[in-house]
């Protein structure tokens, strides 16, 4: 199954083991059955930012998150769980991009999260994401493993 239309995550919640407030992705863009795209409205009032913005750590977590429900939804694995198990590769962008991007969504703003399984051994995907802007900016690169229950 895949789709084109946005999904609210409230639906899918089963697919993580994670409760508001740590649900950090807002929607589902698109999604097959290795992985879509997804959206995060950001609040600034969110665990993911700090006195100086996003940290380095939240777009992980939205990647993995991510490909949580993506998957729920484009291989209909709603009743299954995702958890990140390791990090490979982490890029980010130059610190200025980093810190500019980060001034201009002090009040709000939405990023985009790409994630694909790009190998599956038995219940372990191996996953590259990234985290864009909404301007298309690349902020973030990973390559990381999922353990997904089905």
């Amino acid at each position: 199954m895949s789709t084109q239309s946005p999904i609210l995550v409230e639906s899918l919640q089963a697919a993580l083991p994670h409760r508001p407030p740590m649900v950090w992705i807002s929607s589902v863009i698109s999604a097959d059955e290795t992985g879509g795209t997804c959206e995060v409205d950001l609040d600034p009032n969110a665990h993911y930012f700090s006195g100086q913005g996003i940290r380095q750590s939240s777009p992980i977590e939205w990647m993995a998150q991510g490909l949580g429900y993506a998957l729920a939804v484009g291989a209909n694995l709603k009743s299954s769980k995702a958890y990140l198990v390791a990090l490979t590769d982490v890029e980010y962008c130059e610190e200025a991009t980093w810190k500019e991007w980060n001034d201009s969504i002090k009040t709000g703003g939405r990023v985009q999260v790409k994630v694909k399984a790009v190998r599956v051994m038995a219940s372990i995907k191996m996953v590259v994401g990234e985290v864009m802007s909404t301007e298309g900016q690349l902020l973030v690169n990973a390559k990381f493993k999922v353990f997904v229950t089905e």
